[in-house]
């Protein structure tokens, strides 16, 4: 389940970029005038972008993946666990700077009430990574323990 709940999350931050691309659009970027290199710009900023949110994506999906699969007594892999933790981190930071930027009212164009409903769900992904990390380990140790 929680596995499941992983790759769901992961379908929600791609949404969220998307919709932070339309509430940001590149035109707002300084760019040159130049339309050759804004063009350029803008194809490398969307292959990059596009790159990233496949990375993302991919990575909670193999990690959603793996949990339900060991949940299921499928093959036991560490990696994907090692990946939750690292994950998990790099997200507390990431609301750490969002909760900051809010408090400071630095959130710039976007609409607060959005920005904290954006925050709120984030911090549910990131209870969802804990209680991912927390639980397959317990069910390790409950194994363990089990065999003898």
């Amino acid at each position: 389940t929680l596995g499941t709940g992983i790759i769901l999350f992961g379908a929600w931050s791609v949404v969220k970029a998307l919709l932070f691309l339309q509430a940001k659009p590149i035109a707002e970027l300084d760019l040159p005038d130049d339309p050759k290199i804004m063009l350029f710009a803008k194809i490398l900023f969307f292959i990059i972008f596009g790159l990233f949110l496949l990375a993302s994506f991919g990575l909670r999906l193999y990690i959603g993946l793996s949990a339900r699969a060991e949940g299921t007594g499928g093959k036991k892999k560490y990696f994907y666990l090692h990946l939750s933790v690292v994950i998990f981190l790099i997200n507390i930071l990431a609301f750490l700077f969002s909760l900051y930027s809010l408090l400071t009212n630095r959130v710039g164009n976007y609409d607060t009430l959005d920005y904290i409903v954006t925050l709120l769900v984030d911090l549910t992904s990131n209870f969802l990574l804990a209680r991912l990390i927390f639980t397959v380990r317990r069910v390790r140790k409950l194994r363990k323990l089990s065999e003898g």
